[in-house]
């Protein structure tokens, strides 16, 4: 009787366990992806970023009565 009662009492904590490991897993995850999302969004700043100063650049080389 006593070891069953260790048994279930065992079996519990240990499913408790692994519910807060799965829940720390999913965190995880989600962090890592919102990671993601933020690398994706300043490699596009970036690149948005360089097409602007080089048409600014391309635009103070020329000749300002050229461009109308």
């Amino acid at each position: 009787m006593a070891k069953t009662f260790e048994y279930d009492l065992f079996k519990n904590n240990l499913s408790k366990i692994k519910e807060k490991q799965t829940n720390e897993i999913k965190k995880e995850d989600k962090e890592i992806d919102d990671i993601k999302d933020n690398i994706i969004i300043n490699s596009n700043f970036k690149e948005n970023l360089e097409r602007y100063l080089k048409s600014i650049n391309s635009l103070r080389t020329e000749n300002p009565i050229d461009l109308f």
